[in-house]
């Protein structure tokens, strides 16, 4: 942010890395969302809203996958 990244662009940019992970989607967002939990609460004000807008973020992921591994479930069940 001190070189003009918005905090979208700087939270885009951890989330959305090449990362590779196994098992439920829901499950690796809660990783990151049990990881950004306290800088949220610490640090500096940049932090704080760099761990905020990430937090949102990764709960409308999360959110998303869930629905959509439920989905899966049930089509699994059919």
């Amino acid at each position: 942010m001190q070189h003009g990244w918005s905090i979208d662009a700087v939270v885009s940019s951890a989330l959305f890395s090449d990362r590779v992970w196994s098992g439920d989607e829901s499950a690796h967002w809660q990783r990151w969302l049990d990881e950004f939990g306290p800088y949220r609460k610490g640090g500096t004000k940049e932090s704080r809203s760099l761990a905020e807008a990430a937090t949102s973020r990764l709960i409308e992921l999360r959110g998303s996958a869930i629905v959509r591994e439920r989905q899966e479930a049930v089509g699994r069940l059919r």
